[in-house]
């Protein structure tokens, strides 16, 4: 087991400091913060001297060991569950062992879980604390003499001074009951202003009064029929002007301080419920010594799960913290204080509409052009000639190079593939301007006729076919 001891960490003045150990049995729990309101706390921690040991702190607080715990970590810690008595031994030679149990302090007080004022006000009860503590800062309160079973959290009150719980039954932030209570309203002064006419006449006597005030006017009106006297009194009543200043955070701006420890006031209004939208730039304006402020992605205290990306100073109590939304940021975050649980709300994203640009590309249609051909004649030198549109012919077909054509049979000779497109026409040719019939199919006509060329009908989209009769042994 672990050598452990019992330490208290202090500050004064105006200083302030964390704290963080390792208790006995190896658990590291959350920085806690002294300050002017908690000045020292008292824990169990591994180490057994002032120097080696397991605590963390700045230099404006200072350490002490006030005793050795047990190694099988049943000392008293802030944050161990107690034993029900505390037992010292004196032991002599050849003498009989003394013990001395003292008895838990038994402490009444008033309880509410959410009001200070109420907890002053409230029917006290019986909560218990090791001997010799009271109603202070860093007291740890239990609800029954064992000291097994920490007090809830909310506020405690002995009447006079108030303390409030939120972990491990540990009071801080203890303060007077004068300073629960909050009297307002003073109201404006009131101008009245009264105008009285009287006028003699031979006429029945008339009363009329008016009473205006903002925003009600009331008239009532007496006739009286008498003596000949007429008398009139107005009443006015003007309230005096109310001017109200009203100052409105910028739209991508949050202000945030806080209400002790019980919530964050961001913007004037306490733990909203904040909305950003991705793309766009946050500043959190800071000022909230002692609750540091953290963004992150599980509703939690401590530093654990905290929201990194785009966000610069997370975690400060008292500075700016600029956010920087990701596009592919959660849609829900969270802002906590790092030591108090009730200091939270969440924060809403909003996704930035993505616009899809779509390309269509559309391939124009082409024309195949198979072409048939044969030569009854016996030149054995003929070439043929392809002009599109018009064009200059070029050859497709050299029987110098490719063989004699057949004499008979109509075969395939030349295969124009995806180089035509509809609307196109080809003119045929040969090196010794013979014969030549042609026939928009695949059939080749007889040769004969007063023709050296022969010219396609249009081509249309997809297959298309023309047939040649040539006699290389007639010219023209």
């Amino acid at each position: 087991m672990p050598a452990v001891a019992i330490y208290r960490v202090s500050v004064s003045g105006d200083n302030h400091s964390y704290v963080q150990w390792t208790e006995c049995e190896g658990n590291t729990p959350p920085p806690r913060l002294i300050n002017s309101r908690l000045r020292t706390i008292v824990f169990e921690a591994q180490g057994t001297t002032a120097v080696l040991n397991s605590i963390s702190k700045s230099a404006a607080a200072t350490i002490e060991m006030i005793g050795v715990a047990n190694s099988n970590c049943s000392g008293t810690g802030n944050d161990e569950s107690l034993t029900t008595t505390t037992t010292i031994a004196i032991t002599t030679t050849a003498a009989p062992t003394t013990t001395t149990t003292l008895a838990p302090a038994t402490i009444s007080l008033g309880y509410n879980v959410s009001s200070a004022l109420t907890a002053c006000g409230a029917s006290p009860s019986n909560y218990y604390a090791r001997n010799g503590y009271g109603l202070d800062n860093g007291t740890q309160l239990f609800t029954n003499s064992a000291l097994t079973t920490f007090a809830p959290n909310g506020y405690y009150s002995n009447g006079t001074d108030f303390a409030i719980i939120t972990y491990a039954g540990i009071l801080a932030d203890k303060a007077t009951c004068l300073g629960a209570t909050t009297t307002t309203t003073t109201a404006a002064p009131t101008t009245t202003t009264t105008t009285t006419t009287t006028t003699t006449t031979a006429a029945p006597t008339t009363t009329t009064t008016t009473t205006t005030a903002a925003p009600t006017t009331t008239t009532t009106t007496t006739t009286t029929t008498a003596a000949p006297t007429t008398t009139t009194t107005t009443t006015t009543t003007t309230a005096a002007p109310t001017t109200t200043t009203t100052t409105t955070a910028a739209p991508n701006t949050f202000n945030v301080t806080n209400n002790g420890s019980g919530n964050y006031v961001i913007n004037g209004s306490s733990n909203p419920t904040l909305s950003i939208t991705e793309g766009q730039t946050y500043t959190f304006n800071i000022n909230a010594v002692g609750h540091p402020f953290w963004i992150k992605t599980v509703s939690s205290i401590g530093t654990g799960n905290a929201y990194s990306s785009g966000v610069t100073n997370n975690g400060t109590d008292n500075g700016t913290i600029t956010f920087v939304v990701p596009y592919d940021a959660p849609s829900t975050l969270y802002y906590n204080c790092q030591l108090h649980s009730g200091m939270a709300g969440d924060i809403n994203v909003t996704d930035v509409p993505t616009t899809t640009t779509t390309t269509t590309t559309t391939t124009p249609p082409t024309s195949t052009l198979y072409v048939y051909a044969y030569d009854t004649g016996a030149a054995a030198n003929l070439i043929l000639y392809a002009g599109v549109n018009g064009g200059a012919g070029t050859t497709i077909y050299d029987e110098s190079l490719d063989g004699n054509m057949s004499s008979f049979i109509c075969g395939l000779i030349y295969t124009f593939t995806a180089t035509l497109a509809p609307g196109d026409t080809v003119t045929f040719s040969t090196s010794t301007n013979c014969v030549m019939a042609g026939d928009d199919s695949n059939n080749c006509p007889s040769p004969t006729g007063g023709s050296s060329t022969f010219t396609t009908a249009y081509m249309v989209a997809g297959q298309n076919y023309v047939a040649l009769g040539l006699n290389s042994s007639l010219f023209l």
